[in-house]
């Protein structure tokens, strides 16, 4: 999918659709790490979940005394259209459609965190929350990319 977030003016809307969309993102790692067969991959997966655990929880903790408004929970249709796009991944039985699927879930946090950090309303005290997120992400969306060139270029092979 491709995200929208980042795009709204008001940056409070922004941080509102972006924590939805961590939620979304939870939610397809939660069900890529049923899904996984292969070990290395399920932990790592496990890994990122904690991570956007993580980002979740801090940018809640920094909003904790200046925002009430702030969600518990992701969109119901972007996490229902999440969760499937894992389950038709799963149907192949082969852990690279999961992956792919999951960098899809990078591919649009990753937008996100760098839309957000160009975002005209952000102030330097938000710039180091936001930014410690991003770096993660890049990291997630690098490690997927090469995971999966590296088991197709294998299947290729044999």
């Amino acid at each position: 999918m491709t995200t929208l977030v980042g795009k709204k003016k008001n940056f409070d809307d922004v941080v509102i659709d972006l924590l939805e969309l961590e939620y979304d993102v939870i939610g397809g790692y939660k069900l890529a790490v049923e899904k996984m067969f292969h070990s290395e991959y399920k932990d790592k997966m496990y890994d990122f979940l904690v991570d956007h655990k993580l980002h979740v929880d801090e940018i809640k903790e920094f909003y904790s005394d200046k925002r009430s408004d702030l969600p518990d929970s992701g969109d119901l249709i972007k996490g229902l259209l999440t969760r499937m796009k894992i389950s038709i991944s799963d149907i192949t039985g082969s852990d690279v459609n999961l992956l792919r699927a999951m960098l899809d879930s990078e591919d649009d946090t990753s937008q996100a965190y760098q839309r957000i950090l160009n975002h005209p309303g952000l102030s330097d005290s938000e710039r180091c929350v936001f930014d410690k997120a991003y770096k993660a992400e890049k990291q997630h969306k690098g490690w997927l990319e090469a995971t999966i060139s590296e088991v197709v270029s294998d299947e290729v092979k044999h």
